[in-house]
């Protein structure tokens, strides 16, 4: 329920947060069912989705989890789309596409800043201020390489970890969505 939610959250900024702390947030995979009822709750929620050929070569070089079937993960990258188009009526939802806070990651920041009524991002002076839970700087994870900055070259991963076969099905079964999100196809 939403109060367990709420507790969890109370506690987590209680152990693991700075007492000057003012807003919280986590980030998680393949959780959109419960963006509805969280934005119902009065949360805000800022959903990112990523090229689905990013998505697939990532969950694909990743051995350490193993990996899916290229068709469950097609589906669950449209999923993802399904839930962005059913949230966008709420005000305190927000679509950002991973290829644009990476490319401009700035700008991104302050639209999430405006979004919450946060509007000092002139406090904010880089990326070194986002933390882990563990109180450690933040660093971007990847299957490919992990880094303490947003890599604009980590975007074009996929062109060369997916075989075209696989990019031509990708953009075939996700056509629609890719459509909607105006993401370039390499293929017709």
């Amino acid at each position: 329920s939403i109060d367990v939610l709420n507790e969890l959250l109370k506690l987590n900024s209680e152990l693991y947060s700075d007492k000057k702390l003012k807003y919280l947030g986590f980030k998680t995979v393949w959780q959109e069912e419960f963006i509805t009822p969280l934005l119902k709750s009065n949360y805000f929620v800022f959903h990112s989705i990523r090229d689905p050929r990013a998505v697939i070569a990532s969950k694909l070089n990743n051995k350490e989890y193993g990996s899916n079937p290229i068709l469950f993960l097609i589906r669950q990258w449209r999923k993802s789309v399904a839930y962005s188009i059913i949230n966008m009526k709420f005000k305190k939802y927000s679509l950002i596409k991973f290829e644009e806070l990476i490319s401009n990651p700035r700008l991104q920041v302050k639209r999430m800043y405006s979004a919450i009524g946060a509007n000092n991002i002139k406090n904010f002076k880089n990326f070194s201020q986002i933390k882990e839970e563990n109180g450690e700087n933040w660093i971007q994870n990847s299957s490919f390489k992990s880094e303490k900055k947003f890599n604009k070259n980590s975007l074009n991963h996929w062109k060369r970890n997916i075989s075209e076969d696989e990019i031509r099905i990708i953009e075939l079964l996700c056509a629609p969505e890719m459509k909607f999100l105006k993401y370039n196809f390499l293929f017709k």
